[in-house]
């Protein structure tokens, strides 16, 4: 039996804030106005940086995500060995199956893992990897970054709405959080933010993740501006 990723008692996070190592807000005294930091490992390439700022981070600071480097990378393996457990999740990009996340957890021990739907391999496997016994939460990046999962049968709304309840539904299945939208490192302006956190929040996602302070609140007053809408009915449209 897969044990649950949080006690019910405790809610999801809700805004995430994506940031490399050398983001100005990290050396701020002031601490981010996130739910979650998402450490961008795989952009930057400054693991050395992301080590330094992780080992003298404060008991003040947001949990901390990191997002390392694809599956199949070379340097994949390199991120696992460095950071071991040190973050309180890992966000990982490429996943094609479950035996992918298999390997990441030989080096993370309980270190929650948030496979990336980003690709239609991916979207596939979306109900096995939500399965997966060290998985706290499946992520999405976006249709923009996932050109494999579109065409021209579906116009883009309906694709993106089919998208993100097949991946709240596979979540809801495993007795997971709501899915994370946003997990990619393009920046959206105000419009398409709050545009595709609309569309994720309408499908039973719980989480969306900004690479732009000021937007955080945003992503709150998307997510907690109103009662989530239960998976179960974003699915059905019921």
């Amino acid at each position: 039996m897969r044990r649950s990723a949080l006690p019910t008692s405790v809610p999801a996070p809700t805004a995430f804030l994506l940031l490399t190592p050398e983001s100005p807000e990290l050396r701020s005294a002031v601490v981010p106005p996130a739910d979650v930091i998402v450490l961008d490992v795989q952009t930057s390439g400054r693991r050395g940086a992301a080590l330094a700022w992780l080992s003298s981070r404060t008991v003040t600071s947001p949990p901390v995500w990191l997002r390392l480097h694809a599956m199949g990378s070379d340097q994949l393996t390199a991120d696992l060995v460095a950071f071991g457990d040190m973050a309180d999740g890992i966000v990982l990009s490429g996943v094609r199956r479950s035996a992918d996340l298999d390997r990441v957890a030989t080096h993370t021990g309980r270190t929650p893992l948030i496979p990336v739907v980003d690709s239609a391999a991916a979207l596939l496997c979306a109900p096995s990897l939500a399965r997966h016994r060290r998985v706290g939460r499946l992520g999405f990046t976006s249709l923009a970054a996932a050109g494999d999962l579109t065409d021209d049968m579906l116009c883009p709304q309906n694709t993106a709405a089919w998208v993100h309840r097949h991946i709240a539904a596979a979540s809801a299945a495993a007795r997971l959080p709501g899915p994370v939208g946003g997990l990619h490192p393009r920046p959206l302006d105000e419009d398409e933010l709050r545009h595709e956190a609309r569309t994720a929040h309408r499908a039973g996602f719980t989480g969306f993740c900004t690479s732009t302070v000021r937007q955080v609140d945003a992503v709150r007053e998307v997510f907690q501006g109103g009662a989530a809408r239960p998976v179960a009915s974003a699915v059905t449209g019921a």
